[in-house]
């Protein structure tokens, strides 16, 4: 049995609750039949939390379309004729302390190819993000990849049209444990923004959308260095416990 944390838009102000699901079995295995299961599981433990909750994974193993399509790997901006995913330009975007990075050339390449062509970068550990002219800072932890997302989102209006039937939002493969950034998290984000009206002033800026964007993770300094690893896994607990109070 396993748990999933699940994203719900806050109406009454900007911000996300972060809700644990009741345990559900796991199905063990890679195929996309498998992963499917574990997400129908999940739904189903969340709706016997709940009855009110309507559920949409976002991720590849969605089994609803619009799902599929908010996917990081999927969700994107099209220019010139070429696409532009969240997750390559999240991760083209990397700046290194070893002085490596960012990588623009590859923001319209292939996501897979761009996250594992970065992996060969990682013995160093992540210092900033820059896109265009702009840095963004680790702190606030999960500020850049939710703007990357919320920009994509914001310019896709028809996707954003389909999220109206579904007020709760999971991804299957998120482990707080092992990561901040999550995908469900930034749609249920845009969200809130939206109910709450300042979705096109906190997407107008970076400071702005800084302004808006919710501390609810705590502001430690992070590494990707496997050498630190050890003590980044601590702060990790720590930070993700903190959310799951707030």
């Amino acid at each position: 049995m396993v748990t999933r944390p699940i994203f719900i838009p806050e109406i009454e102000h900007v911000g996300v609750r972060v809700v644990q699901s009741l345990p559900f079995t796991w199905h063990p295995g890679f195929s996309m039949v498998q992963k499917k299961k574990n997400v129908a599981a999940l739904h189903a433990s969340i709706t016997q939390m709940d009855a009110n909750l309507i559920p949409l994974e976002i991720s590849s193993r969605s089994n609803e379309q619009l799902g599929i399509k908010l996917s990081a790997f999927n969700l994107g901006v099209e220019s010139n004729g070429r696409f532009f995913s969240v997750e390559s330009v999240y991760q083209a975007s990397k700046v290194f302390e070893n002085g490596v990075g960012p990588f623009p050339e590859l923001y319209a390449s292939n996501p897979a190819e761009v996250r594992n062509y970065i992996k060969t970068h990682e013995t160093a550990a992540l210092k900033m993000y820059q896109y265009g002219n702009e840095i963004w800072s680790l702190n606030p932890t999960r500020a850049f990849y939710d703007w990357i997302y919320c920009r994509a989102l914001s310019k896709n209006p028809s996707l954003v049209d389909g999220l109206r039937g579904y007020n709760c939002f999971s991804d299957i493969a998120f482990n707080p444990v092992r990561a901040v950034n999550c995908q469900a998290y930034a749609v249920a984000l845009y969200l809130s923004l939206a109910k709450n009206g300042v979705i096109e002033e906190a997407m107008s800026g970076k400071d702005l959308f800084i302004k808006y964007h919710p501390k609810d993770v705590v502001e430690l300094s992070e590494t990707n260095n496997p050498r630190q690893a050890t003590s980044c896994k601590k702060n990790r607990v720590a930070r993700n416990q903190l959310m799951l109070k707030l």
